[in-house]
């Protein structure tokens, strides 16, 4: 049978729009209308030994740990993390990794108040914010940087496209300031009405001024903060659509 329930179009990578999708469920049942529609796919492009000897790293996506899958760390070596969930990915690939921060601000202020021992590198995608890298060496934590990954942005599926026309409202949470931009800039004419849920301000800010009826910003930019930041624009367009269970 068709979902009945609120729309929502999810637009991170295949894998992880996914479990997103899972976690949706999950918590607000399965007669959510989810549309899954990448705006970008993630490609490996991990030179051979990226990790330098005698060199520690920094995670800031999950994505950069999958990069580096086939290269197993050397006995010794920390990995300092932006977010549990990159953390876990990266434990989860036998690195000595520790949660710095839950943002990349909060992980350059942490290494710089108590820093590593060890030269740093910073294993990032084509696309970054923040110069993790610049901010540490300028101020005296050695930290070079990596590229092992691309984002290849993706078109916008037919299926999306239709939704985002719809008179009713669309929740669109976005995880990203790049997946943020991608979509801002793919938008149909005549686009309806879009509830936005973005995971910081930097996503909130590459946004920019396409158009967009709500826009509600996560308190904290991870999962649990998306899904707690969505809970009630769920429950609103269930009461606005004439019912459906509370989630």
């Amino acid at each position: 049978m068709p979902a009945t329930g609120p729309s929502i179009l999810v637009t991170r990578p295949a894998a992880r729009s996914d479990r997103f999708a899972q976690a949706l469920r999950a918590q607000f049942g399965d007669d959510l209308n989810i549309v899954i529609a990448p705006v970008m796919r993630i490609e490996s492009c991990a030179p051979p030994d990226a990790v330098p000897p005698q060199t520690d790293v920094i995670f800031t996506s999950a994505s950069a740990v999958a990069a580096l899958c086939d290269q197993m760390p050397a006995p010794g070596t920390a990995a300092f993390c932006v977010g549990t969930a990159t953390t876990q990915a990266a434990r989860a690939e036998d690195w000595q990794a520790s949660c710095v921060g839950p943002d990349a601000d909060a992980l350059v202020a942490g290494l710089l108040r108590d820093p590593p021992s060890r030269p740093l590198i910073h294993m990032r995608g084509t696309h970054a914010r923040g110069d993790v890298a610049g901010r540490l060496s300028a101020n005296g934590v050695p930290c070079a940087e990596c590229v092992v990954y691309r984002q290849v942005a993706e078109t916008l599926t037919v299926p999306a496209q239709k939704l985002l026309k719809s008179a009713s409202p669309v929740i669109v949470p976005l995880f990203s300031p790049r997946s943020a931009r991608l979509l801002s800039d793919k938008l149909p004419p005549q686009t309806g009405d879009l509830w936005l849920v973005t995971i910081s301000a930097a996503a909130t800010r590459a946004w920019g001024d396409a158009p967009c009826a709500r826009l509600v910003q996560a308190e904290t930019p991870d999962l649990p903060g998306m899904l707690a930041a969505m809970a009630p624009l769920i429950s609103q367009v269930r009461k606005l659509e004439g019912g459906g269970r509370a989630g």
